[in-house]
């Protein structure tokens, strides 16, 4: 339950930066540039950038936990010793149930 949660958040936190760095750039496209040394200008470059390299790394990044996730889940959360010690008696009962 916590990783789903962990997910939720981290899903809503990276549309909100994608949504801001959006109406951002859309609201500040007209500003009055005061020239090469401008912070807005600079701004904006630095969320297209951001929201390019996010664009593309997401992928990456959502691969890279299921992964892990996967392997910490067959390590530590599934681990049934049950299912490993029961005898062709017991998997018989279980059938006949």
């Amino acid at each position: 339950m916590k990783r789903k949660s962990l997910a939720i958040i981290l899903s809503i936190v990276l549309i909100a930066f994608f949504v801001c760095s959006i109406l951002f750039i859309a609201h500040e496209a007209d500003h009055d540039c005061c020239g090469e040394d401008c912070p807005i200008c600079e701004e904006i470059t630095v969320l297209e950038k951001a929201i390019e390299e996010l664009g593309t790394g997401v992928i990456a990044v959502i691969i890279t936990c299921a992964m892990i996730f996967g392997f910490v889940d067959k390590l530590f959360l599934n681990n049934n010793n049950q299912e490993k010690n029961k005898s062709l008696v017991s998997l018989k009962i279980e059938i006949l149930i």
